[in-house]
């Protein structure tokens, strides 16, 4: 199958969840046989990264162009399906999907694995704790419910991350099969791992790798981890963040 995955800065180097999930998504489709091409910002032009081929298109304009690249394959007969990587929660390219959807024949995919819209009391707790997080890449997500649907209704087929990502979204997609497809965190490798941690006398590890957040970062990685280890004690965690201060193991 010929697959574009379209989504901003999926390129190492990041370290953002998001980007990861949708980079390593082209790689294991790259590596089951597909051909993937990955669509994100940053300069112009074509590489190859482990195998998946990388269109990068500049940041100003990047929707109108990456909407340009997808009708040129599909005219060109290159392209089956189109994979948007957390579509929903970024707003500002809901004016290129509208228009893909308008001009193209090609099915949509959206992965969502965040909440679609953020209450205005959860805003103000992250205004409290980090200002700039509030205002930079926090207030697109106090758009009004319809644009969600509007986004949502758009879209051939949404996958969501989880049974409750998917409650939040049935709303917008009514009487539409919204699919279920968790994450990379393979529960029965971490149970094997805790079972055989006394052989090897290796603990197995939940790895979180992002930027400093005021909503869904370290402190929400640390209620999961809690979580975890009642079921799961020798499980342990670590964190790293840019920030030297909060590079630091839990045990």
């Amino acid at each position: 199958m010929r697959i574009a995955i379209l989504g901003r800065d999926v390129h190492p180097p990041w370290n953002e969840a998001v980007k990861n999930m949708a980079y390593e998504l082209a790689r294991q489709l790259t590596r089951l046989g597909h051909s993937v091409l990955l669509i994100t910002t940053e300069g112009e032009g074509t590489i190859t990264e482990g195998g998946v081929k990388l269109k990068t298109l500049p940041r100003p304009g990047f929707g109108k162009a990456a909407v340009k690249t997808i009708l040129d394959m599909e005219e060109a007969g290159e392209l089956d399906v189109v994979h948007l990587q957390n579509m929903i929660i970024h707003r500002n390219l809901a004016p290129a999907l509208w228009n893909l959807s308008r001009k193209s024949d090609l099915p949509i995919v959206a992965y969502c694995c965040q909440l679609p819209t953020l209450s205005l009391s959860n805003w103000f707790h992250v205004l409290r704790k980090d200002p700039k997080e509030a205002f930079s890449t926090k207030l697109g997500m106090l758009a009004p419910a319809f644009i969600t649907s509007w986004t949502i209704r758009r879209i051939s087929l949404v996958v969501a991350s989880s049974s409750f990502i998917k409650r939040k979204l049935a709303a917008s997609r009514p009487n539409r099969t919204i699919e279920v497809v968790p994450p990379f965190l393979r529960n029965d490798r971490m149970v094997f791992r805790a079972a055989s941690a006394e052989k090897t006398r290796e603990h197995p590890q939940i790895l979180y790798l992002g930027n400093h957040k005021a909503l869904r970062g370290e402190e929400d990685f640390l209620r999961m981890l809690s979580l975890v280890k009642k079921e799961l004690p020798e499980v342990r965690g670590r964190i790293h963040c840019p920030i030297e201060s909060l590079r630091f193991s839990i045990a």
